[in-house]
C-alpha cells in the first residue's frame, strides 16, 4: 500500500467565544472538491488540545501519480472549523526505483529528460544530497533559477526541483532598497517598502506589518533588497502563524 506520512504539521484554530476554545478534532481530504466539515477522513489525535501536531500515515492508494494537495482542518468543542492548511505532495512511479543519475538546467530552458547539466553523486542510490560546483559566468546579473531532477534506473524522472538564486555583477554593491509582501508577490518594485540605512552590504530586517483582520493559520512574509546597480536580491522567506480568539 502506498502512504504518504506527514509530521508534525501544526494547525493552530479561531475560536468565538468568551474564552479560548480546544481542538477536539481533526480531519482531511486531497485535492478535491472539499467534502464538506465533518465530511473528511478523521486524524487521531490527543484531543482536547490547544494545538495539533499531527504524525500519522495515510492512504493514497487511490491517488495517481503526480503534484496533488493534503487539506488539514480542526473543530473546537463548539463545533467551529478552523481554515484548512493545504501541504503539496507527489506520488512518483517507480518510487522503490534507485536513482541512477542527477541533472539540472537553468531557467525555463528545459532541453528534456537526460539532456540537462550531468550533477556528480554516488550511483545508484536511495537518497541524493547534491553539493556541486556550477559556473555560472554565461549568466546575466539579476535573478535565475536552477531546476533539478533525478533520474532513476528504469529511466524515470522525477519532478523537477527549484532553486532561486542571484547573480551579481559587483557584490559589494551597496543595498538602496528593500521591500517586503505577505503570501501573494504583487511584482517587483511594488511590494511595501521597508525605511533601510545608507550604504549596506547586508541587512537584517527588523520591521513591524499589518495583516488583514480576516488572517487567522499559517503566512508568509518575504523580504527582498536592490542594490546600487539596480539587481535585485532573491527574497528571503519566513513563516508566521495566527491564531486568533474573538470575544462575544
Amino acid at each position: 500500500m502506498k502512504k504518504l506520512v506527514i509530521i508534525a504539521i501544526l494547525l493552530c484554530i479561531a475560536a468565538i467565544s468568551t474564552k479560548a476554545q480546544r481542538i477536539f478534532g481533526a480531519e482531511y481530504f486531497i485535492d478535491g472538491p472539499d467534502p464538506g466539515f465533518g465530511k473528511g477522513i478523521a486524524l487521531s489525535g490527543s484531543f482536547p488540545a490547544d494545538s495539533l501536531s499531527v504524525s500519522a500515515s495515510i492512504n493514497i492508494n487511490v491517488v495517481s501519480p503526480g503534484v496533488h494537495i493534503l487539506y488539514i482542518r480542526t473543530y473546537d468543542s463548539l463545533g467551529l472549523w478552523s481554515h484548512y492548511v493545504p501541504v503539496l505532495f507527489s506520488v512518483e512511479l517507480g518510487i522503490n526505483s534507485k536513482i541512477s543519475a542527477a541533472e539540472a538546467f537553468f531557467d525555463a530552458n528545459d532541453p528534456g529528460i537526460n539532456k540537462g547539466f550531468k550533477l556528480n553523486g554516488s550511483f545508484p542510490s536511495d537518497s541524493l544530497v547534491i553539493k556541486d560546483s556550477i559556473s555560472v559566468s554565461n549568466f546575466s546579473p539579476g535573478v535565475h533559477q536552477i531546476n533539478f531532477r533525478a533520474i532513476d534506473v528504469k529511466n524515470i524522472a522525477s519532478v523537477n526541483e527549484k532553486r532561486l538564486f542571484s547573480v551579481f555583477s559587483n557584490p559589494a554593491s551597496p543595498i538602496v532598497y528593500a521591500e517586503y509582501f505577505v503570501d501573494s508577490d504583487p511584482g517587483i518594485g511594488k511590494a511595501t517598502v521597508i525605511n533601510i540605512p545608507q550604504n549596506l552590504t547586508s541587512l537584517k530586517a527588523k520591521t513591524i506589518f499589518n495583516v488583514p483582520a480576516s488572517f487567522s493559520g499559517k503566512h508568509y512574509v518575504y523580504v527582498r533588497v536592490k542594490d546600487k546597480e539596480g539587481i535585485w536580491s532573491i527574497y528571503e522567506k519566513k513563516e508566521f502563524d495566527i491564531c486568533s480568539n474573538y470575544s462575544a
